[in-house]
This record gives C-alpha cells, structure tokens and sequence, in this order.
C-alpha cells in the first residue's frame, strides 16, 4: 500500500497481478486515472490478461463499486482477525 501511488508504483502492481493471476483471471477492468497507463495495460496483457477501460460516461458504476467494497468490509473483513504485518 501506498498513500500516493504513481505510474512506477502502478506498473509494479501490474507485475505482481499478473503473476498472481495468470490462468485464473481474463480481465481487468478499471476507470481513465492517468496512473492506468499504457506500460500497466502492456504489463497486463503480457499476462494474457486483457485490460478494460471503462467508459468515461460509467459514472453510475462508482455506486454499486462502493456497495460492494462496503458489503465486503461489513460481511468478511470485519471477521477476520490479522496477527502482524505479514497477514
């Protein structure tokens, strides 16, 4: 994690995805943030996945994003219990 995340830092996580993922996921998608560069889709579709931009006008799709990441946090995350940095 990072509180300013670049390009760098992007086409670094790209790398790590692609490893993580390779044979499991097809797509990526993800909004316009200039951080989505050209090099991260490039790094992704190395991975033989294939990035999707979505669509500028898709500004309805941030609320059920939120829902869903809000479900995730009340329903999972908040039964879990991490001992140390490493978990």
């Amino acid at each position: 994690m990072t509180p300013h995340p670049d390009k760098e830092w992007m086409k670094q996580m790209a790398r790590n995805v692609t490893m993580e993922l390779s044979g499991y996921c097809w797509y990526l998608l993800h909004d316009r943030d200039g951080r989505f560069c050209v090099s991260f889709d490039e790094i992704i579709e190395s991975g033989k996945i294939k990035p999707i931009s979505l669509a500028s006008q898709e500004s309805k799709l941030k609320c059920y994003a939120e829902r869903w990441v809000r479900s995730v946090k009340e329903n999972c995350l908040s039964k879990l219990i991490l001992f140390g940095e490493a978990s």
